[in-house]
């Protein structure tokens, strides 16, 4: 029999029990990787940017796109957007072999306006792809990409499709290099 449902007998305590079962669906969980996988399709969103124009990440198809999750109160997310900052000025008006050029969309998890906004107001980051709903972890892109820790990112080649996930600094140039059109 297996050993799940001698569990019960197992233990006499329901709060035992209880524990017992929780901690087996956390487990469970972490051993079901739900995260987009490379190969998939990048899940459609849509959102309101930055500068409160409506986006959709279809407009961005044609283009090597770069997808990243951080935060504005987040140190290793405001040192990875300052790489992002150099290889995106370094690579934006390239021309690729099979995509027009390269974007990164940057979705927050901040969930106060005030520190957002003096951020991006003081970085002033030269992409113009920003997406906030200030629902922090709820948020529903969070959702979709499943995303469990930030700063994380995912690599779209033109078709939409992911490519690579969490590229930092010198491995996110070496992939898009391998993309360019010599």
């Amino acid at each position: 029999m297996p050993l799940v449902l001698t569990l019960p007998a197992l233990i006499k305590n329901k709060i035992t029990y209880g524990i017992v079962l929780g901690f087996a669906m956390i487990s469970l969980n972490f051993l079901i990787d739900k995260e987009p996988k490379i190969g998939n399709q990048c899940p459609d969103f849509s959102g309101k940017l930055y500068n409160n124009k409506d986006f959709n990440i279809s407009l961005l198809k044609g283009s090597y796109t770069l997808i990243q999750f951080w935060a504005s109160w987040d140190l290793p997310s405001l040192t990875n957007n300052l790489d992002l900052t150099t290889t995106y000025l370094k690579y934006k008006d390239n021309k690729f072999i099979d995509g027009k050029k390269f974007n990164i969309v940057s979705i927050s998890i901040d969930q106060k306006p005030e520190t957002y906004h003096v951020v991006m107001a003081r970085e002033m980051y030269p992409w113009p792809y920003f997406i906030c709903d200030f629902n922090g972890w709820k948020s529903t892109l969070i959702d979709s990409f499943h995303v469990e820790l930030i700063p994380t990112n995912f690599l779209l080649n033109p078709k939409g499709e992911i490519i690579a996930k969490n590229l930092f600094k010198d491995d996110l140039e070496t992939e898009l290099k391998k993309y360019l059109n010599k």
